[in-house]
């Protein structure tokens, strides 16, 4: 601006109508820089009088302005600082006045809305480098106001490093965002061209404690981690690492954000400390105990991993213990890095557990009894195991090299369980026990049969339409299983049974057993040996004949053929039809040469299942349902030992099927193996003998799998599940009397502590699960979290996995330790905690409290 523009401005002011009240005009014109010092000679403005501070002239100034002239309009020049307020003579004149200023700061501030805070003005003057560029004051400007030196420093930072807001914790971050070398790294390198560079190394000194005569980016991190790891480690864990105690409260803060915003760079840069510092060394030398609450470096994971693993091969785990430490690693961060090799853990606790509890082995003298006492409760075994090995297979496909050899040495331990205790025992009494009825009867007696009782039972005796849906080698755990999801994601009643698969237990046989029949039979062919019902071939393709003939309203579907359909094609298919058989297969079909397959194949299973009732339900107007299954399986993912396979002499003429787990041979023939124990086929009517694998002994056979097996007489292959499904419409009477019973909601979190108020930064608190897990009550994770009026977060988050299914309440309890953010609390104003379900299906619970702390953060200036 030249002075014919400050005198036309001046002139314009000094013509306005005065206020009400007002008998003249003063304006006193800042110019520090003294920019128009040498042209005051110029400015003439009618009825105004000219007075220059000198900076020693305020007595006379004063005097002239209020004793001398009085009714005067002055220009009054001040080429000088202003005073702070306690020097400043003229500082009552100032109050009734007006103030001009000319020069490009003046300028500048009206522009950003700083004109009313004269105390930025040497600031805006030092950083004028950056304010001389329109995109620049642009940037400024999309950051709220500063008032103080401090925060416009901060803003001027927060404009040039790409920070979203002027906060130093952002400012920070989008530094270190920017790279660890300083000399590549564009946001620091502009903090250096504008001057700020300094300021920013007081600034992080005063907020992290970090402070080196060369300043280092990747010395600034490691700091940063050890001080966030120091707030819930011992001090004698992190001896002889730069690290602050004092400031562990920003610095956990700072982490905590940043594992929010930006989580694999956050966990990049820890690896990178993780190596430079050697912590893995560093950290081993921890007891497990002090370890668990340190979520800032994944490489505790894999230390506690590591030795939870170490334990478990020793003996030395408690199962209560180690499911509790699972828990608590859950929330923890990284734990999605490592999850398979906690749920190899988890399995292993459970298959620990139920060792503890059948400790003494297997001793039932009655074969009905076992029976009765696996389905109850010794199938959970094979649930574990298959758990195990889903999650085993996750660590392979996306393994993590450090804990390659650990989870394969918790594999042998879990295999030794699993095969040389858990199924050697239990096959080896059911064997001895029950051989004696199945050489005389070929089935165990009060069992219910799956030939004599399936059809006729069930299918026959129903004045409603049935839907039978029939899943190869379900055996009887993966359908009480699916009873669970069932229960928890339909309105329904569900039940489940085993009946006993006939012999041998594989696909044609279990199939034929399940039609309507009188006689089965097997007659060998060219082509190999076929099961006959009632004269008729029981091939796939004769199913829907044989049905047919017991009901003409019958149809067979395969849901690979009609997954693919449309919704109306489906239900043509079905149109009037009084009974349905839905044959799927997954488990069979992909078992059999991939022993590593059977836990997807499993888990898919289900999904296809559950996708059939909805199917069921939804488009064919259904509403009951019978699961059920050929006949189940053993499974070993390790390979059998040469001891648990025999050789055999079984291809003659009598012969008519060999399998690795069964043989079928004409009772005129003699077999030749003193390992294989007779069962009787006198179901069939035929002159044919019948013979077993005992226990879990597979039969040699070229070109077989072994490790995915059925055919003999074992538990896991005999006991066929039956799931009994009713879907139960809203608007029935049995609804409407027990709506609580059918509807199914997520559980409830509530607090237990009473206190609502806050006299610390680091503090736990206590909750509760209100109902167990169950039938119609199901798990959720909820994030838990303090925040203010303005539901701006004041604290860290934690979470609850709320899925415990304990009934004793004491066993739902939860303890959180949370920590507030370094900042200021006004104890008179309201602070909520938040239960938040992260599903979304039930809404924010939110507890008012009151914040009682004295601020602590550490002040800085510029």
């Amino acid at each position: 601006m030249d002075i014919e523009q400050v005198i036309t401005e001046l002139n314009q002011r000094f013509s306005m109508p005065l206020q009400e009240f007002y008998s003249r005009r003063i304006i006193f014109w800042y110019d520090e820089d003294r920019d128009f010092a040498d042209k005051l000679d110029q400015i003439h403005i009618n009825d105004v009088e000219l007075l220059v501070l000198t900076g020693s002239n305020n007595f006379e100034a004063k005097k002239l302005l209020t004793r001398d002239k009085p009714d005067t309009n002055f220009l009054v020049y001040c080429p000088i600082m202003v005073p702070k307020p306690d020097d400043d003579w003229l500082l009552d004149v100032k109050l009734y006045s007006e103030s001009f200023r000319a020069d490009i700061i003046s300028i500048w501030m009206k522009e950003l809305g700083l004109s009313n805070y004269s105390s930025l003005r040497p600031k805006v003057k030092k950083y004028r480098k950056f304010f001389n560029a329109k995109d620049r004051r642009a940037k400024f400007k999309r950051f709220t106001t500063p008032t103080t030196p401090n925060t416009l420093t901060l803003t001027i930072m927060a404009a040039v490093t790409g920070a979203k807001t002027a906060q130093p914790s952002e400012i920070i971050q989008a530094v270190i965002d920017g790279g660890l070398d300083l000399e590549q790294n564009t946001a620091y390198q502009a903090l250096i061209k504008y001057q700020l560079e300094p300021d920013f190394i007081l600034m992080v000194a005063s907020r992290t404690g970090f402070q080196e005569m060369n300043f280092s980016l990747e010395n600034l991190v490691a700091h940063i981690l050890f001080s966030a790891a120091s707030k819930f480690m011992s001090e004698r864990y992190l001896e002889g690492l730069d690290y602050s105690v004092s400031n562990s409260s920003f610095c956990y803060d700072f982490v905590f954000e940043w594992l929010r915003e930006d989580d694999e760079s956050l966990y990049q840069a820890a690896r990178g400390v993780e190596d430079r510092y050697q912590l893995v060394n560093r950290f081993l030398k921890v007891p497990l105990t002090d370890l668990l609450e340190t979520t800032v470096f994944p490489c505790v994971n894999e230390i506690i991993i590591e030795k939870i693993v170490d334990n478990i091969s020793l003996d030395l785990a408690d199962p209560d213990k180690l499911e509790k430490l699972v828990e608590l690693r859950q929330t923890s961060a990284w734990y999605d890095k490592v999850s398979s090799y906690y749920g190899c853990i988890n399995q292993t606790a459970k298959m620990l557990r139920f060792k503890a509890q059948h400790s003494t082995g297997f001793h039932t003298t009655e074969p009905k009894v076992i029976w009765k006492e696996y389905t109850e409760d010794y199938y959970h075994m094979d649930t574990y195991y298959r758990h195990y090995h889903d999650s085993y297979q996750a660590c392979l496909r996306n393994p993590n090299m450090k804990l390659d050899d650990k989870i394969k040495q918790l594999t042998a331990k879990v295999e030794g369980i699993y095969i040389n205790w858990f199924l050697k025992e239990l096959s080896d009494n059911w064997s001895k026990m029950s051989e004696d009825e199945l050489e005389n009867y070929g089935h165990i007696l009060k069992v219910e049969q799956q030939r004599s009782f399936f059809y006729q039972n069930y299918v026959e005796s129903s004045t409603n339409r049935v839907f039978v849906v029939i899943s190869d080698a379900m055996r009887y755990e993966v359908a009480a299983e699916l009873v669970e999801q069932l229960q928890q994601e339909t309105r329904s009643q569900v039940a489940i049974h085993g009946v006993q698969g006939i012999f041998p237990t594989v696909t044609k046989f279990g199939m034929a057993a399940l039609l309507p029949n009188k006689e089965i039979y097997p007659e060998k062919t060219v082509g190999g040996l076929r099961v006959m019902v009632d004269g008729q071939s029981s091939d796939a393709s004769n199913r829907k004949m044989i049905l047919k003939a017991a009901n003409p309203d019958s149809c067979v579907l395969k849901y690979d053929d009609i997954r693919d359909l449309t919704r109306d094609k489906r239900t043509s298919l079905v149109k009037g039809m009084k009974v349905v058989y839905i044959y799927h297969d997954q488990i069979d079909k992909r078992s059999h040469h991939d022993k590593s397959a059977m836990p997807a194949a499993v888990d898919d299973t289900l999904t296809d299942l559950k996708n059939i009732t909805k199917m069921i339900i939804n488009e064919f107007s259904g509403t009951n349902i019978y699961f059920t299954s050929d006949h189940g399986f053993l499974y070993t993912y390790s390979n059998p030992n040469e001891h648990t396979k025999i050789s055999h002499d079984l291809d003659n003429s009598y012969t008519l099927e060999i399998g690795n787990r069964y043989a079928i041979q004409a009772k005129t023939g003699e077999i030749d193996s003193c390992f294989l124990k007779p069962v009787s086929m006198s179901y069939t009517c035929r002159d044919v003998q019948g013979y077993t694998a005992p226990e879990t002994i597979r039969i040699k056979k070229s070109g077989s799998g072994m490790n995915f097996v059925h055919g003999g007489t074992s538990l896991q292959e005999m006991v066929v599940p039956v799931v009994e499904f009713h879907h139960v419409r809203s608007d029935t009477k049995e609804y409407l009397r027990n709506q609580e019973k059918y509807d199914t909601k997520p559980v409830e979190l509530e607090l237990l502590d009473t206190s609502r108020e806050l006299r610390n930064k680091i503090f736990n608190m206590n909750f509760y699960q209100k109902d167990a897990v169950s039938a119609n009550r199901t798990a959720v994770t909820y994030s838990i979290y303090f925040e203010d009026v303005n539901k701006e977060l004041v604290s860290d988050v934690q979470q609850i996995i709320a899925d415990k299914s304990n009934e004793d309440i004491k066993e739902r309890q939860f303890r959180l330790l949370f920590s507030l953010r370094d900042q200021a609390y006004d104890s008179l104003k309201p602070y909520y905690l938040v239960i938040k379900d992260e599903s979304g299906l039930q809404a924010p619970v939110r507890i008012e409290f009151r914040i009682n702390i004295p601020m602590s953060m550490d002040g800085f200036d510029f």
